[in-house]
């Protein structure tokens, strides 16, 4: 049913609103949210809903060998942490593996020129997709994880014939909004 939906994640901007705890991370969608960084909250719902098809749209290439870096599976160490007892920890690493089908992807926004701009850099990957744009930053935990809020929004989105859905919240003073 999410076959024909390509989910597009923004990350292409500096994440200066959230310095200082951003300093020195290529993108805060890296940052350390609880146990898992934000980005994996994010891939998380797409992957638990049945989405496979993802986009990452970066800031430069050096962001892009970051998430490259941060996303690729490492078995090596789940099994080194299994083998000292560290399950707990080894299971919400293990949680952020994708799984093999996953069709993830990675474009190069040279330069933060808003939300349209990044559809327009992400257009070749698209093709005859719907589209959904997620900010990364905008999370809403579900306590059904079989259901999460990004589901319900596509599930509401997909019994209209428009094209693009793009995730966040309105507001006149965007000034403050980080996390």
């Amino acid at each position: 049913m999410y076959d024909n939906i390509e989910f597009v994640i923004c990350c292409g901007g500096e994440s200066t609103r959230n310095f200082p705890h951003s300093k020195g991370i290529p993108h805060k969608s890296l940052m350390p949210f609880g146990d898992m960084r934000l980005i994996d909250y994010v891939l998380k719902d797409i992957i638990s809903m049945g989405g496979r098809h993802i986009t990452i749209v970066c800031s430069s290439s050096d962001v892009i060998n970051s998430f490259k870096h941060a996303l690729q599976t490492d078995e090596r160490v789940e099994n080194k942490l299994r083998q000292k007892g560290k399950n707990d920890i080894a299971d919400v690493l293990h949680d952020t593996f994708l799984p093999d089908d996953t069709d993830l992807k990675f474009v190069l926004q040279q330069k933060p020129l808003g939300t349209a701009h990044v559809l327009y850099c992400a257009q070749k990957q698209i093709g005859d997709r719907h589209v959904v744009i997620i900010f990364p930053d905008d999370i809403i935990l579900s306590k059904d994880e079989k259901n999460p809020h990004l589901k319900k929004l596509v599930d509401e989105f997909l019994k209209n014939p428009k094209r693009v859905l793009i995730t966040g919240l309105w507001r006149e003073d965007v000034s403050n909004n980080a996390i």
